[in-house]
């Protein structure tokens, strides 16, 4: 594997998190407990939410908001083929129909002129990614949503801390469903969390993430082992703590490649809507109008890592044969996966490592 002097990621895991992990141990305490409870009313304290369910990852915060609208058998659920497989897969576990829609050419979030155009009498929820941490057009989808009566979910998986329209991202849709992998702006190694408004929808999330149990051993729907455990939880706490201060350092960052590589001919920086008050930055893509791969290389050759961004889902072999899909069907989708390229953007990057991949970048662009 090769070592690259500045990576994409980096672990923020520091003697903070592991005392934490080490007094909860102590407690004897590594169930679903008191530090779940701390880190869900944490969590929604700081996204302004009125209910907050800690899960055991991000896939599982999908699969239990699907279940709690009542996705089924049969039904169709309008997913963005440019997002990780995991958004549209929680649609198979329960044998409903992803129906697959483009993005924009600009934001490469799904827009509601795209959901509207995909909605029929079966669409039974739709799901919509804030994709790389920046939100979603959330006024604008609410309002196709309701028209129709159909619950909006978001996945949000990348954009904790995120601002829509000066507010944090977390009670916009009906549902949020947040991820805390290694690599996110709250990171616990494995987890997630649910979020909603809904007092119903809330109480079935909280039944369903434990076996379908509403008391010990009581039993009244069919669940999941879907609960986060404590130690996990006590990460948590720890990392939200420090949410503000990282995405700081990132918008910092993200603003000075905007600036320094936006008239760099050959690449367009990432274009920001003026509803996104601030951007959660989970990712910074480059728009490469050259060779996206020869870009890649050469950056790799000089100890810069980057990555492209998900391979979109309708271009996953598993859809291809089930839905037969050809990868030019969602032209905007099959834009950004091949031209764009993600550049490091994380906490604790040098001003010098920013200035390196500046640099590369633009001597990189003048030769392809």
């Amino acid at each position: 594997m090769t070592k690259f002097k500045i990576p994409m990621y980096k672990s923020t895991f520091t003697k903070h998190e592991a005392k934490a992990v080490y007094d909860t141990v102590s407690k004897g305490i590594i169930g679903t407990k008191e530090n779940v409870k701390k880190f869900e009313k944490k969590f929604s304290s700081y996204i302004k939410a009125k209910n907050c369910i800690a899960v055991n990852n991000g896939t599982s915060a999908l699969h239990a908001a699907l279940l709690a609208v009542g996705v089924k058998d049969g039904d169709e659920v309008i997913v963005p083929s440019y997002t990780f497989i995991s958004t549209a897969n929680v649609v198979l576990y329960e044998r409903a129909k992803p129906v697959l829609v483009d993005c924009d050419a600009r934001t490469f979030n799904v827009t509601a002129e795209i959901i509207e155009k995909a909605i029929t009498d079966k669409t039974k929820a739709i799901v919509a990614v804030d994709m790389a941490g920046m939100p979603v057009d959330y006024d604008a989808l609410n309002e196709v949503a309701k028209k129709h009566n159909i619950p909006l979910i978001a996945d949000s998986a990348e954009s904790v801390g995120a601002k829509y329209k000066g507010k944090i991202v977390g009670k916009q849709a009906d549902i949020h469903c947040f991820s805390f992998f290694l690599t996110k702006n709250v990171s616990v190694g494995e987890g997630g969390m649910i979020s909603t408004q809904n007092k119903e929808y809330a109480e079935k999330l909280d039944i369903l993430r434990t076996h379908g149990q509403t008391k010990r051993y009581e039993h009244k729907i069919i669940g999941y082992n879907y609960r986060m455990t404590d130690l996990n939880a006590a990460v948590g706490i720890v990392q939200l703590g420090k949410v503000e201060k990282m995405l700081k350092e990132k918008v910092k960052v993200a603003n000075k490649y905007s600036k320094e590589l936006s008239k760099v001919n050959g690449i367009d920086v990432p274009y920001i809507p003026e509803y996104v008050t601030r951007h959660g930055w989970y990712l910074y893509g480059i728009n490469v109008k050259g060779s996206r791969d020869d870009m890649q290389k050469a950056l790799a050759a000089k100890g810069i890592e980057s990555e492209e961004g998900f391979k979109p889902v309708h271009m996953q072999d598993i859809y291809k044969r089930l839905y037969g899909f050809k990868d030019s069907d969602l032209p905007n989708t099959m834009k950004a996966f091949t031209k764009v390229l993600n550049l490091p953007i994380r906490q604790g990057l040098k001003e010098s490592e920013i200035d390196s991949v500046v640099k590369n970048v633009k001597q990189i662009a003048a030769k392809l």
